[in-house]
């Protein structure tokens, strides 16, 4: 059995046209996501196996604050493999990751994580927002055996869903609650 964590950065700043994709940093937004970021995925285990980044300065950024939390990783990598908008690459890389590595969790990007994720299970979200989780089990013993709809969807949350209270106060508008079974199995992951 394994278990992936794919994490998409948080928030990046469009405001600089002279960057290139690569480079593009955290907007004010972004950089407000990590905190509670790093506290779901503390809580959720994703920081207790390796942890793998796309060398882009979002993911790299992402990275940094998902680790400002107490959390020790077995590892902290950057791979350049990740700075992919290719589902297929990603596949490929999690293909040829080595057997002692049952909790797994990447900082990348759209639309290679949600298009992963598609390929990996039957009933994927339909989009995932910046600083977004995703849990997916997988029936695996080996990675190289990671394929079409061997995944199942343990959890997905959105910044809305693990940073409510924030998200609420900075939109004024009046905002229905996240749907309750976000919140019911948000909670039995998180609960303090």
């Amino acid at each position: 059995m394994k278990q992936l964590f794919l994490i998409r950065h948080a928030k990046s700043s469009w405001e600089d046209s002279s960057l290139s994709d690569r480079e593009r940093p955290l907007n004010d937004r972004g950089r407000s996501q990590l905190a509670p970021l790093a506290r779901t995925l503390n809580r959720l285990g994703a920081l207790s196996g390796p942890v793998y980044a796309s060398p882009a300065v979002r993911a790299q950024q992402t990275l940094t604050g998902a680790l400002s939390v107490d959390a020790q990783p077995a590892q902290v990598c950057t791979e350049d493999e990740l700075y992919t908008f290719d589902f297929k690459r990603l596949l490929r890389w999690l293909q040829n990751l080595g057997n002692d590595q049952n909790r797994v969790t990447i900082i990348g990007h759209n639309p290679a994580l949600l298009e992963l994720a598609a390929f990996l299970v039957p009933q994927a979200p339909f989009e995932l927002p910046t600083a977004g989780i995703l849990e997916i089990r997988l029936s695996v013993r080996d990675w190289k055996k990671v394929d079409k709809n061997k995944g199942v969807l343990e959890t997905f949350l959105t910044p809305r869903d693990f940073s409510y209270r924030e998200f609420r106060r900075k939109n004024r508008k009046a905002s229905p609650a996240p749907p309750i079974w976000t919140r019911i199995r948000f909670r039995r992951f998180c609960s303090s």
